[in-house]
């Protein structure tokens, strides 16, 4: 997708420290603090909040040729700002404000409008972007000529482009001639055109002049008023309240360009309040509303779901509070899970970022038969089964894996083990560019555009080494991870697994063994059971274990690249560097189960020939599904978002248009949410690798 248009107002901010209580005298000297000059304004703060965040933007405002002016495109390209958006007013100063807090207290600004009153948005370009974010009004006069006419041909050219439009608005001082304009007249002709609006309170009450207080009730009242005049999302920000979310239907948020247009089904129709989020010691408010604005369009624009989005607005907000920049790594400190589910999402600074938009309602999808995705150069022998089962020739004894319909990297690599679909473009784009299509409303009620799923084929050429994967808790709270690596294997090529601790072991020892390369022992403390085709084993997070050598498995598993690995001896990696995901052997092993269990207990794992939806060990049920189906004749295989592989064939594959795809033994295949009920037919089977159910 494209880029953020941030345009409007611009400023130069001047933030004196002042005492908790200070007065002025005419003719005393008052001794205050060190002064800050920052760049503020919707353009300076909303602008460089999002660029904070990794938001690729381009900024628009009006400067004077003078000394501020010359501040304001310095700072901006210390910051890494394009400042090409920038054009000069010939009879006006650059703005400025006198930003007055005493002891952190909400502030006051005495505030000159400068160069910005010669803004009338004819010189913001729009190409190649996704949305057009316009701040402050009330300080952009020409702007509100003629009922805001300016603003109304400025935010309708953005909708004839497609390109999702945004307004927030400043408080009005009630002593100018802004305060007089007929404001009811401007919302009429502007609103409709505003795809998303992001006031404070205190904007609205300065703007529409009631006298009444705040109450939840007056706010939710306000945001009902701009649904109905047209606006698709509306954000009103209350200080010490929070911010308060209202959204219109769907077929609104549908109209509403790029951005809106590719949103979850879960953004229709929603009202939300966000509590502020706390922090250690305020150190300022100034710019608190606008930071909380650039996290609200940064999520839309990453098509979070709306309660990550007010989360993520309420984190913004508290960065900024507590003098600190609008970065992911700020957020991630205040909510680590929100703060990792953005890194997941978020484009590397030199990717660039597509969408597409919103499919129509009814439209349906096929399955994607996908080619072999089998990363290079592994650190174990194997792969030649995989390209026997695919009927391919096998090309290196060093790809023992194939990620099937993956959204997951490896670690340490950006794009590695990504799925490309036959088009060229990742999986993982066009999930985030549909999710709803792709994954379904509920699912992506719940989940987001997380798919919760990795699948792969794997060929153990030689035996692996005995490893063990963390749970969810364990690689949240150490490794900033949404997921832990709960796994299961179907049994293609039989062979001998290692799986779980016959006795418990003291950490102490069990670290000695992994320092010492002890394997011998190591071993002799697993279970070893064999398995044969059509056998499933269940490997919960935290138990160790180890695929034996020739032993091929389609593997499901949490969409996670994360292993402790006890063994590196034989193999053609550093284990002592690269084996305890950084941690540390002594932190990594407390992820690792250490107490025995019984051959019951290891029993209760592995199934037998089993068929139908779920074939797994029940206790997988949490973390996803894996349904084994054989083919005579016709049967049906329900609907969802499902990965496939084809065991044995060849078998028909119908989507809920009629399209019937051909497949063989060996065959991978992506299904949309969107193709409907699929039905197979043929002789053969089938396995259907799932999501967690709802």
């Amino acid at each position: 997708m494209g880029h953020i248009v941030v345009s409007g107002h611009v400023c130069v901010d001047i933030l004196p420290s002042l005492p908790p209580e200070i007065a002025m005298q005419p003719g005393e000297l008052i001794e205050i603090g060190p002064a800050a000059m920052t760049i503020g304004g919707c353009v300076g703060n909303t602008g460089g909040d999002l660029a904070d965040l990794g938001a690729p933007v381009r900024l628009v405002a009006t400067v004077a040729d003078d000394q501020l002016g010359s501040v304001v495109r310095n700072v901006f390209q210390r910051r890494g700002l394009n400042t090409d958006g920038l054009t000069m007013a010939q009879d006006a100063a650059t703005s400025y404000s006198l930003v007055l807090e005493p002891g952190g207290a909400d502030r006051t600004l005495w505030h000159h409008p400068g160069a910005n009153v010669e803004f009338d948005g004819t010189g913001v370009e729009l190409d190649g972007a996704a949305l057009l974010h316009l701040g402050y009004p009330p300080l952009l006069a020409r702007m509100l000529t003629e009922n805001g006419l300016p603003m109304s041909r400025l935010f309708g050219r953005a909708r004839d482009a497609g390109v999702t439009t945004s307004l927030d608005l400043a408080v009005v001082d009630p002593r100018s001639d802004v305060a007089a304009l007929d404001w009811a007249a401007i919302f009429a002709a502007v609103l409709p055109l505003v795809d998303i609006f992001t006031p404070s309170f205190d904007d609205l009450r300065s703007v529409l002049g009631f006298t009444q207080g705040f109450s939840t009730e007056l706010v939710e009242r306000l945001a009902e008023d701009f649904i109905a005049a047209g606006v698709a999302v509306v954000a009103i920000s209350a200080g010490a309240a929070g911010m308060y979310l209202r959204t219109a239907g769907a077929d609104r948020l549908s109209a509403g360009g790029a951005v809106l247009a590719g949103l979850p089904g879960s953004w229709a129709d929603r009202r939300l309040w966000q509590q502020p989020m706390l922090v250690a010691e305020a150190v300022t408010t100034n710019g608190a509303g606008d930071a909380a604005t650039a996290g609200l369009i940064y999520g839309l624009w990453l098509a979070l779901n709306p309660d990550e989005t007010m989360r993520l607005a309420g984190a913004c907000a508290a960065a900024l509070i507590a003098g600190r920049s609008t970065t992911l790594e700020a957020v991630s400190s205040i909510d680590s899970e929100l703060g990792a589910r953005i890194a997941r999402l978020a484009p590397a600074a030199d990717q660039p970022v597509t969408r597409t938009t919103k499919r129509e309602r009814g439209t349906v999808m096929e399955p994607i038969v996908l080619p072999a995705n089998q990363p290079a150069d592994r650190f174990y022998l194997g792969g030649s089964r995989i390209a026997q089962f695919r009927g391919q020739p096998s090309t290196s004894d060093r790809v023992p894996e194939d990620w099937i319909a993956s959204t997951t990297t490896m670690a340490g690599h950006p794009e590695l083990g990504l799925t490309a679909l036959p088009t060229g473009r990742l999986l993982r784009d066009e999930i985030a560019a549909d999710p709803v299509s792709w994954l379904g409303a509920e699912h992506v009620d719940r989940y987001g555009t997380d798919t919760k799923l990795l699948v792969k084929l794997l060929h153990a050429g030689q035996r692996l080494p005995v490893h063990a994967h963390p749970d969810s808790e364990f690689a949240l709270r150490l490794l900033a991870r949404p997921h832990g690596k709960a796994e299961a294997w179907y049994i293609l090529n039989g062979g001998d697994v290692y799986l779980g601790l016959k006795e418990d072991i003291d950490p102490v020892r069990l670290l000695a063994l992994v320092e010492s390369q002890d394997i011998e022992t190591l071993l002799s403390l697993l279970h070893r059971r064999r398995v044969e085709p059509g056998d499933t084993v269940y490997v919960p997070a935290g138990v160790l274990h180890a695929i034996g050598e020739d032993t091929f498995v389609a593997e499901v598993q949490e969409p996670e690249d994360l292993s402790i690995l006890l063994e590196w001896r034989d193999f053609e990696l550093d284990g002592r560097a690269d084996g305890h995901l950084g941690l540390g052997f002594e932190t990594a092993l407390g992820a690792v189960e250490v107490r025995g269990r019984s051959e019951a207990m290891i029993s209760a794992l592995i199934t037998s020939g089993g068929h139908g939806e779920s074939v797994l060990a029940p206790t997988s049920a949490d973390y996803f599904r894996l349904g084994r189906y054989r083919v005579s004749g016709q049967s049906e295989l329900g609907r969802g978002f499902a990965v496939a592989i084809v065991t044995e064939g060849p078998l028909q594959l119908e989507s809920a248009s009629g399209r019937v795809l051909e497949v063989d033994r060996g065959a991978t295949i992506v299904v949309p949410y969107a193709a409907g009920l699929l039905s197979t037919s043929g002789q053969g089977e089938i396995l259907l690798c799932r999501p967690p159910a709802l």
